[in-house]
């Protein structure tokens, strides 16, 4: 009965919006109609007539209300009809923007693509570089790894200003002398990783130069040894003859020594390395020859009463033992290192001690260091290459300190090169300056280390905070 009722009301209300005034027409002409005819209804009507007109006007607002809500609706789904036109007409320019420069990325990049492609086979340094740091992910377990951006700017700018002054050095050495055949025999550790790359890039250069002369081929007489194994693939980077050819041979003579991989450190070490050094020395025996050790430390130290000997610290007996054997057969000796890797006038126990680290420690990052037997240090003159710092950096006093006891802060290139004599080779500190303005960033560049604190940096390494820092 009831869903009668509803579609009945659903019809009446149909056919009023359709034909809107005709339902009440109907309605008066019925009542008028049925007034006629039935006495009875017209005398109800007339009785009641005051209730009848009250359902008439409530009928009407009602009607009005329901077409007002209607006109709302409709100018509600006009708006929605723009709003979504507008929106497809938005997305359609859009799509056409991003398939128009999508054509033009497409078009750049084959160009780009071409290019590159042809570069590559001139010369592959660029691309090599930009690599090289991906590369060190091969070494991600070890020391080497944890270190390589430790100092990384001023290790390559020491090898940039080193490199070129040693070959030159090398190369007066054998054209005064054409029978020399020199060794250059260079240390394991991250310190030293630049020094190879600056190696090829310099004596492949040299070997490509045209129409050059068999007796100005100084460089055949260069002999690289290591046991630093990234150095080594280093070297094989940079150090082609012919860039863009993978099979091309090297520049220069290279040698990796024989020996027990230590894994930690990327390098070979072990009683067969210091065997094979040995043995590499005593068959020059009676030929000119010349043995160049580059070396490096954890640290360095540099005794105040000792300006002859610059002392690399490291852990490990077989680190050491290398160390040594470098230090018995090389005719010249550099040790090479970041100013703020430099303890100047500190004794090595006391080093220990101030670092908390002792020699039974459990934990290997702990472990105290150790260094050359003093016997062996007396014999030899060892010279320094770092940097120094001008007035207003952190590591300034520092910097004073070992220019005032070893030498000038401004390098004498000339005297390096042309020096005869061991004692008359200039200690070399190359001018740094790539570091930031704020005292604090420098800080953290100088001293990567977390067991370098605040007390040590001020003790051991003269920093001057400011007043306002405790």
């Amino acid at each position: 009965m009831k869903n009668g009722y509803m579609k009945i009301k659903e019809l009446i209300y149909d056919f009023n919006n359709e034909h809107p005034g005709l339902l009440w027409v109907i309605l008066a002409g019925l009542i008028l109609l049925t007034s006629f005819i039935s006495p009875q209804f017209r005398d109800a009507v007339i009785k009641n007539f005051y209730s009848f007109v009250v359902t008439i006007i409530g009928i009407v607002l009602l009607k009005s209300e329901l077409s007002a809500q209607r006109a709302i609706k409709e100018e509600q789904l006009k708006s929605y009809d723009k709003r979504l036109k507008f929106d497809e007409e938005t997305h359609n320019k859009q799509q056409e923007n991003f398939e128009e420069k999508n054509q033009k990325i497409s078009n750049l990049s084959e160009t780009l693509s071409l290019q590159i492609a042809k570069y590559l086979q001139t010369d592959s340094k660029w691309a090599s570089s930009a690599l090289e740091k991906a590369k060190i992910v091969s070494y991600g377990q070890t020391l080497f790894s944890d270190r390589f951006s430790h100092y990384q700017d001023e290790k390559k700018y020491i090898a940039k200003q080193f490199i070129p002054i040693l070959l030159k050095r090398c190369q007066r050495i054998i054209q005064d002398k054409p029978n020399t055949h020199i060794y250059i025999v260079i240390d394991s550790g991250t310190t030293l990783y630049p020094l190879f790359t600056e190696l090829g890039n310099e004596l492949s250069k040299y070997a490509r130069k045209n129409e050059i002369k068999e007796a100005e081929k100084w460089y055949k007489k260069i002999t690289i040894v290591t046991n630093n194994l990234p150095g080594i693939q280093a070297l094989m980077e940079s150090g082609r003859l012919n860039p863009g050819d993978r099979y091309s041979e090297l520049a220069v003579d290279a040698h990796i020594l024989p020996g027990k991989p230590i894994p930690v450190y990327s390098a070979i070490a072990g009683k067969p390395t210091v065997d094979a050094i040995a043995k590499l020395s005593d068959s020059t025996s009676g030929i000119d020859s010349l043995f160049i050790g580059l070396l490096t430390g954890n640290f360095i130290r540099q005794e105040r009463n000792n300006a002859l000997c610059s002392i690399p610290l490291s852990r490990g007996i077989e680190h050491n033992e290398f160390k040594i054997a470098i230090y018995n057969k090389c005719n010249e000796l550099y040790v090479i290192g970041p100013l703020g890797k430099i303890f100047y006038d500190q004794k090595l126990d006391d080093i220990n001690k101030k670092l908390g680290f002792v020699a039974d420690s459990q934990n290997e990052e702990t472990k105290s260091y150790v260094e050359i037997p003093e016997l062996l240090r007396e014999k030899k003159e060892v010279k320094l290459v770092t940097t120094c710092r001008h007035k207003g950096f952190v590591l300034t006093d520092l910097s004073d300190k070992l220019t005032n006891l070893l030498g000038t802060n401004d390098p004498n290139e000339e005297q390096f090169i042309n020096a005869e004599k061991l004692k008359d080779i200039p200690h070399l500190f190359f001018p740094f300056s790539k570091l930031p303005e704020n005292f604090f960033e420098q800080l953290e560049i100088e001293f990567p280390h977390p067991f370098i604190t605040q007390e040590i940096k001020r003790n051991l390494f003269f920093v001057q905070y400011p007043r306002s820092s405790k």
